[in-house]
């Protein structure tokens, strides 16, 4: 029997909060967030109907415990209408002002880091701790459970988390040119081994940059996805509304960055 393509939806840097000026102008239409939020709720389920969504992260815009608390309370509340389950992957924002005890209890997840089947796909949430604005890292914890976890599977995996595991190119980047530390995990080359020695990592799909960008290690797809709320022009304040709808079958991963920052890539697999 031929293999149906499988779908999923990624929703990424949503920041939720106020706006705040980058640079003389507002870079993040973070006060539109929520509003952006429910629509694509109602959208997905709909419309789309994939069979889940992810969320990879920044969920909210940082400005003091007591806020980022209510704020994160907030996005992880609009999502609960799916129809269909909600993955999140933990940012930096989510670090800021709020302890990870709190995090995963707004989560109700065991770890920040986990995996999970669905259709004919195993998927790996991946979390990238950020204790300081120059500190990214996944530690040789995680690192040993991901290979223990990738070992355990026979299904193609993708993998997600909020920050990029590539070396990408920084030059053009508004947020990150010159600032790879704040950008990268600091451990990813030791990160992309494990997942080329596994053999059955297709994909992985990040946010952070604020950004569309395909890069490719050992063969395997690295896709970066641009920020639901980024104001694209210094003239507009409107945000580009960015989300992926990511096919999956034998033969490629397609991905649909809509909005106003659209972008497809056509991966093909063998």
């Amino acid at each position: 029997m031929a293999q149906k393509p499988f779908t999923f939806v990624l929703i990424s840097d949503i920041h939720f909060g106020a706006d705040k000026l980058h640079n003389g102008f507002c870079k993040k239409l973070s006060s539109r967030a929520l509003s952006l939020v429910r629509y694509m709720v109602n959208r997905i389920n709909s419309e789309l109907r994939p069979s889940f969504v992810v969320q990879l992260g920044d969920a909210i815009e940082d400005e003091d415990a007591e806020t980022d608390e209510e704020n994160y309370s907030t996005i992880i509340e609009a999502f609960k209408p799916l129809t269909m389950p909600i993955y999140h992957v933990v940012g930096n924002k989510e670090q800021v002002n709020l302890s990870l005890d709190h995090v995963n209890g707004s989560l109700n997840y065991p770890k920040l880091y986990y995996s999970f089947d669905s259709g004919d796909y195993h998927f790996v949430v991946l979390f990238s701790l950020s204790r300081s604005e120059g500190e990214i890292s996944i530690d040789e914890t995680q690192l040993k459970w991901l290979e223990a976890d990738l070992g355990l599977t026979k299904k193609k995996t993708v993998i997600f988390l909020h920050h990029p595991l590539d070396d990408q190119d920084l030059s053009e980047s508004f947020w990150f040119e010159g600032k790879p530390d704040l950008c990268f995990v600091a451990e990813r080359v030791s990160v992309r081994e494990v997942i080329a020695r596994s053999g059955k990592v297709i994909a992985v799909f990040n946010g952070h940059v604020h950004r569309n960008n395909l890069q490719f290690h050992d063969d395997i797809a690295y896709i970066t996805i641009q920020s639901l709320v980024e104001n694209l022009t210094e003239k507009s304040k409107t945000p580009s509304e960015s989300f992926a709808v990511v096919t999956l079958s034998k033969a490629e991963i397609r991905v649909e960055i809509e909005g106003l920052n659209p972008e497809e890539y056509r991966i093909g697999l063998q």
